[in-house]
């Protein structure tokens, strides 16, 4: 017997589907492109990218002659950081790194001291937190092969998930991009909606987006802190990543994937 998802149980009892779940759904990629598509055979608009400007208005010079020269690290790191796909599939990822990475960019870092609220390095909408990581693990010392992990923030600590027999095959599979086999891991970004929905109704799902944005930059600026490559990826297979965490897709469901290595 087929199984039901949220969706057709909702309608079956005459409830009527929110907009943001609707909005998520319909936009969810349901098949990939096999390859990337090279940069000589873009179409023109791809290529070409638009700035706005006030020409009628006046305007003040930031000429980059005048400003402070780079003196400290954290200048350095903005530099310094981009995307790169460019992975040694011999050079493996430690355990080491892997924990200050997710400790530094998505761990519990203070606490509120007038409300007791533990607070992390990424700004939350109302401190809802709705996000969490999880770890597909390709190539890192000190994790057993082929495995998917979640951290527990709390915790701070790694559980043992799901396996995969060919975790770099899943990785070109669930992107479609032959780049991904090399990495060592991929850093998978959800969202448990209702954590933020619950306080902002729809408006929620926003505040969801803007928070993935903001962790996925403190990943990507402490991947370049630590000396690792890494990149961003928006164009996934929803479904495949979702039933391989066993995540229903609605309630909470993959939002990024940041691919890591060496």
């Amino acid at each position: 017997m087929r199984r039901l998802n949220n969706v057709a149980i909702k309608h079956i009892l005459g409830i009527k589907e929110s907009i943001s779940n609707k909005f998520h759904r319909k936009t969810s990629i349901t098949s990939l492109i096999s390859n990337t598509i090279p940069y000589e055979k873009w179409p023109t608009n791809w290529k070409k990218v638009h700035y706005k400007e006030y020409p009628r208005s006046d305007s003040l010079d930031l000429n980059p002659k005048d400003l402070p020269p780079k003196r400290g690290q954290f200048e350095s790191i903005l530099s310094r950081r981009r995307s790169e796909r460019n992975f040694s599939r011999n050079q493996a990822l430690d355990i080491k790194s892997l924990g200050q990475l997710l400790n530094l960019s998505a761990g519990i870092n203070n606490i509120n001291q007038s409300t007791s609220l533990l607070l992390r390095a990424w700004p939350s909408a109302g401190a809802r937190y709705p996000l969490e990581c999880y770890i597909l693990n390709n190539n890192i010392d000190g994790l057993e092969d082929n495995f998917s992990y979640h951290y527990n923030v709390k915790r701070i600590s790694l559980e043992k998930l799901f396996p995969k027999q060919n975790m770099s095959k899943f990785f070109i599979e669930l992107t479609g991009q032959e780049w991904t086999k090399n990495a060592s891991c991929i850093v998978v970004a959800t969202a448990v909606f209702g954590r933020t929905k619950i306080k902002y109704g729809d408006r929620g799902y926003r505040y969801c987006l803007l928070d993935c944005g903001h962790l996925a930059q403190n990943i990507l600026l402490t991947c370049t802190h630590l000396n690792l490559k890494a990149c961003p990826i928006g164009g996934f297979s929803d479904k495949q990543i979702n039933d391989f965490l066993d995540l229903d897709g609605v309630n909470e469901a993959t939002l990024y994937l940041i691919a890591i290595g060496k």
